[in-house]
This record gives C-alpha cells, sequence and structure tokens, in this order.
C-alpha cells in the first residue's frame, strides 16, 4: 500500500513538474499564448470601461503597455532577451531604448550601459604573457589591462567564459601559467574592448 501511494505522489510530482515546465519549452507557442491573453485582457478593460476619466486614463495606459508589447515581439523571439536567451514575462523587467535602438532585460541592458565599448583604441608598452610550454602569467599586468577597458572582475569572467572566482584566482598569482587557449582568450577580450598589449 505504501509503494502504491509513493509511486502515485512521485507521478502527480512529475505531472507537476510537466505542467510547470511546459510553457517554456517552446517560446513561440508561450508566445501565442500571452499575445492571446492579452487580447482577451484589452476586450476585458473596454467592456468594463463606462466613460469616465479614470476609465479613460486606465483605457491610454491599456494602449501605451500594448505599444510596448508590439514592440518587444517585433524585435524579440517569443519575448526571450536577446542577449541573455531568457523569457522574460514581466513588462517592467524589459527596457526599450527607442533612441539607441536596444531592446533588452534589466539587467542585460544595465550591464552593457555600465561597461561601454572604448571608442578609440588603447595601446599598452606592457606585457601579460611570457612564452615558455604554457604562457607565464603576470597578474598586475592583467589587471591594468583589465581596469583600461572598463571591466570588472565579474564582466571580464562573463566575457571569457569562465567564473569570476577562476578570474580572482588569476589576478591574484594563484596561477603562474595558463593554457594558449586561455591566453588567446584573455587577449580577445582586452582586443574586443580595443585595448592592446605586446602580446598582440
Amino acid at each position: 500500500m505504501g509503494n502504491k501511494d509513493e509511486r502515485a505522489r512521485m507521478r502527480e510530482a512529475k505531472e507537476r513538474k510537466r505542467k510547470r515546465l511546459e510553457p517554456y519549452r517552446d517560446a513561440e507557442s508561450r508566445s501565442s499564448d500571452i499575445s492571446i491573453a492579452d487580447q482577451q485582457y484589452r476586450k476585458d478593460v473596454h467592456a468594463k470601461t463606462d466613460g469616465s476619466s479614470e476609465d479613460r486614463a486606465d483605457l491610454r495606459k491599456e494602449k501605451v503597455r500594448q505599444r510596448r508589447w508590439r514592440t518587444i515581439d517585433r524585435n524579440t523571439k517569443g519575448r526571450r532577451c536577446p542577449q541573455c536567451r531568457q523569457i522574460i514575462l514581466k513588462m517592467s523587467s524589459w527596457i526599450i531604448n527607442r533612441k539607441k535602438r536596444v531592446i533588452l532585460c534589466k539587467s542585460c541592458y544595465y550591464s552593457k550601459m555600465n561597461n561601454p565599448l572604448r571608442e578609440e583604441e588603447f595601446h599598452l608598452t606592457i606585457t601579460i604573457f611570457e612564452s615558455e610550454n604554457r604562457y607565464k602569467i603576470y597578474p598586475n599586468e592583467l589587471i591594468q589591462a583589465r581596469t583600461e577597458a572598463n571591466l570588472t572582475q565579474a564582466r571580464f569572467a562573463k566575457v571569457a567564459g569562465w567564473t569570476r572566482s577562476y578570474q580572482a584566482k588569476l589576478e591574484s598569482g594563484a596561477f603562474k601559467t595558463v593554457s594558449e587557449e586561455k591566453r588567446n582568450t584573455i587577449l580577445e577580450v582586452l582586443k574586443r574592448h580595443k585595448v592592446f598589449t605586446e602580446d598582440s
């Protein structure tokens, strides 16, 4: 009896998990469902209005909201952020900057705005690496180059494709040498932000 109850609970848990994850498996169908829900909401708002000033204000807000969602739907696939690829369902979590033609989720937008690319190249007369079987790395020079690129440790690590703790170890001298792949990745990140060293 106990085993049957346990199996039934496991089946119910799996079914709940499947239902919870189902909308996110197909971004396009999720977007379609949201659009249908938005249309129904708009119809309900119009049906409830009685012509008062408050209702007119609500209608204006709703039109603005719908216009923003249409802009987002035109420029994204299934309301996924173009940068982090996450599905964003809350209007307040989107940033639409028409002047700069940018539509991103809040976290990606502020990350991009706080770490702008340099407008001109900046050449440093330093070397970060020394060639051996592996490449010897100079932590202070790496910190200087990262600072000139206007990147935090966390942002540099994210662009390079490794963790912030690994970046901290690189800059603290915990690693004396790095592989050619890691060396090329670091130089590529600096080059992308228009900072060049003697290693380039």
